[in-house]
């Protein structure tokens, strides 16, 4: 849920907060696709694992298996590797990515004019956030 959906739908959307609110979809996007980076480490984790035991495996002769496992094996090793450490560059990024535009956003929120609004229990003013 975004800031700006929690406006009374009465008052027109000033340019701040359609860009508040441009900020956190962006941000909520973003946060997906750091979610989904994470998938594809563990599967390049297990990846890797995977092909270091069938490699293993194929060395100590283990259930018969030949060559074939053994080249399978440092195939599966290396695409897991290389798959590991460009998802990892392509995490940072990202999390880079979501720091900043969650800094912006920030800024943002603090120049927006805020009215002062009764407080529900205590019928009291406080600045509404």
């Amino acid at each position: 849920m975004n800031i700006v959906s929690l406006l009374p739908s009465s008052e027109p959307m000033s340019e701040l907060q359609a860009q508040v609110a441009d900020l956190e979809t962006k941000i909520e996007e973003l946060s997906l696709a750091v979610e989904h980076c994470r998938k594809i480490e563990v599967i390049a984790k297990s990846l890797t694992t995977v092909g270091g035991a069938l490699a293993l495996g194929a060395i100590v002769e283990a259930f018969g298996l030949g060559p074939t496992a053994l080249l399978t094996g440092i195939a599966a090793v290396l695409g897991g590797l290389a798959l590991i450490s460009s998802n990892r560059r392509t995490l940072d990024d990202t999390t880079t990515s979501i720091r900043a535009h969650e800094a912006q956003r920030a800024e943002l929120i603090d120049t927006l004019p805020l009215k002062r609004v009764p407080d529900g229990i205590t019928g009291t003013t406080s600045l509404g956030h």
